[in-house]
């Protein structure tokens, strides 16, 4: 009868330093156990090494790959039974690298008022290392909608598992608009009254969207 060598296994770590299931940015590695080079070979469209009496699969991306098995001899030799091949009589092994999960970017909830200058916004969670962001940008009075993507959805994904751009609207109120909603409150008052009153409902705003901020960080580094 002919010979049925030990099946090799692929090695998976799902935790700790040497975890090769999610990727990282950089080379991951995966130990076939068991595989004898003298009557087996392989076939994987990547990288791969013998160490020792192992043998090493690398992989770079997020991604599902194969490692073929085969038997160089398939008269003497033969797999075991209970060991599930293909039409080829060749083992199949998959080994699967999930994308890096992040979190997903929340509105600031910041007012920003017209001031001759160009203003920008950034939600908050934004990482320009791993995210782009357009029509975040404006010099101008008025309501708008900036998006933001990955930078690489084939490596990157939402905490949620999607990798669709996200959409945040935000405001821009000129000078005037300010000065309209103060006046209403304070009807009468001076010229120099509502200067100041505009200046401080113009702070009151930015320090609750500063407070909001500060407690969404807070939240997500618990």
């Amino acid at each position: 009868l002919p010979a049925a060598p030990e099946t090799p296994a692929l090695q998976l770590i799902s935790l700790g330093d040497e975890q090769n299931c999610v990727y990282t940015g950089g080379t991951l590695q995966a130990f076939i156990r068991g595989f004898d080079a003298s009557i087996m070979e392989v076939r994987y469209n990547g990288v791969s090494n013998l160490v020792g009496s192992d043998l090493a699969v690398q992989a770079t991306k997020a991604g599902t790959y194969t490692i073929r098995l085969i038997l160089k001899d398939k008269v003497n030799y033969r797999w075991s039974d209970s060991v599930t091949t293909d039409a080829n009589g060749d083992v199949v092994l998959t080994w699967t690298v999930a994308k890096k999960k992040i979190d997903r970017p929340v509105p600031n909830g910041e007012t920003h008022v017209v001031n001759g200058n160009v203003l920008t916004y950034y939600p908050i969670g934004y990482d320009a290392a791993l995210m782009k962001i357009s029509g975040n940008q404006t010099g101008y009075g008025g309501t708008f909608t900036a998006t933001v993507e990955l930078l690489d959805p084939d490596n990157y994904e939402w905490a949620d598992g999607s990798t669709d751009p996200i959409a945040f609207t935000w405001e821009v109120v000129g000078a005037s608009t300010v000065f309209t909603v103060v006046m209403s409150v304070l009807g009468g008052a001076s010229a120099a009254a509502l200067c100041v009153a505009a200046v401080l409902f113009v702070r009151y705003r930015n320090k609750k969207a500063s407070e909001a901020k500060a407690t969404a960080n807070t939240g997500a580094a618990a």
